[in-house]
């Protein structure tokens, strides 16, 4: 009784999510991480974005430095610069075109103003991106 019991369970368990149209759906995949990036953003007026960052098993450096706002290193900018990270969703076999409008969006920066645009990004598979424009 108890065998048919569990069955029976294990069966509704199973069943039963899917009756009620309940769809499971995969995680999306998290973005590779990244352990460098260097972002240098030349405008046509002149004014310059600088974003470093580089993360080793001991230490995190970073530097931001962005038109209108006082320059962070360090914690500060460490701050700053991982949730940028996370929101770019940066990849090395991605559409180039596509991230850097993804960076300069995130940025609240118009294209037609940029100048000269340099990425450059280490994940922690080894493989790199850059971006030059």
């Amino acid at each position: 009784m108890k065998g048919k019991t569990l069955l029976t369970a294990l069966v509704l368990f199973l069943a039963l999510p899917w009756a009620w149209g309940w769809e499971f759906t995969e995680a999306a995949e998290a973005p590779p991480k990244i352990t460098y990036f260097e972002l240098e953003i030349e405008m046509k007026d002149n004014t310059e974005y600088e974003i470093e960052y580089e993360k080793t098993e001991r230490s995190v450096e970073a530097k931001y430095s962005v038109p209108g706002n006082t320059a962070k290193i360090g914690e500060d900018a460490q701050h700053l610069i991982e949730p940028l990270l996370k929101q770019l969703q940066l990849t090395p076999d991605g559409n180039k075109a596509e991230q850097m409008n993804n960076v300069l969006s995130s940025l609240k920066i118009i294209k037609n103003e940029v100048s000269e645009f340099e990425l450059e990004a280490l994940f922690e598979s080894g493989e790199k991106l850059s971006i030059r424009e």
